[in-house]
């Protein structure tokens, strides 16, 4: 849990290393955790996503806005495939984390602003620039309750972390 943190606050660290967000591959988030990681969450998605169709995926709308999240919680159950929509709101960058959530899933496919970026393994937090939206087509894989939250309060000056929520994957049966 505690590597996963560390892993988390130098991935956001990293980004706010960037000049602009032309500069941000996705790839690189996850890589900070290591070259093995990223194997092992590319060897895992697709293994994951194999015969997985997202033609009739629910979409979950959510916005960021004055630092907070909206729904704060979010509903999935295990199994199934999600297109996932996620609206910065406000007039700064935020960052959505949750770690523990990118690894319970399989990313199909990621597009911010409709450009669509090269990547399967997003986590463990994704930078949305003011007015930008994230799209993840995404399979519910492993059933639990997964916080997220803004971390952008740790990108530049060291603040608290802004109010999230929590996607409950539930048990299919």
């Amino acid at each position: 849990m505690i590597r996963r943190l560390l892993t988390s606050a130098i991935a956001v660290l990293a980004l706010g290393a960037c000049s602009s967000f032309d500069d941000l591959r996705l790839d690189d988030l996850v890589s900070i955790g290591g070259e093995e990681d990223m194997a092992a969450c590319e060897e895992r998605t697709v293994r994951w996503l194999e015969g997985v169709s997202f033609a009739d995926a629910p979409l979950i709308d959510m916005e960021i806005r004055r630092g907070e999240f909206t729904p704060v919680i979010v509903r999935m159950i295990q199994n199934r495939s999600y297109v996932l929509r996620l609206r910065n709101r406000d007039d700064e960058p935020r960052v959505f984390s949750s770690p523990e959530f990118f690894e319970s899933v399989a990313i199909a496919a990621v597009a911010i602003d409709n450009t669509i970026l090269e990547t399967i393994c997003p986590g463990p937090a994704i930078e949305l620039l003011p007015g930008q939206t994230l799209e993840l087509q995404l399979y519910a894989v492993i059933d639990g309750s997964y916080d997220f939250f803004d971390q952008s309060g740790l990108l530049g000056e060291f603040t608290a972390w802004h109010p999230g929520g929590r996607v409950r994957i539930e048990p299919a049966f």
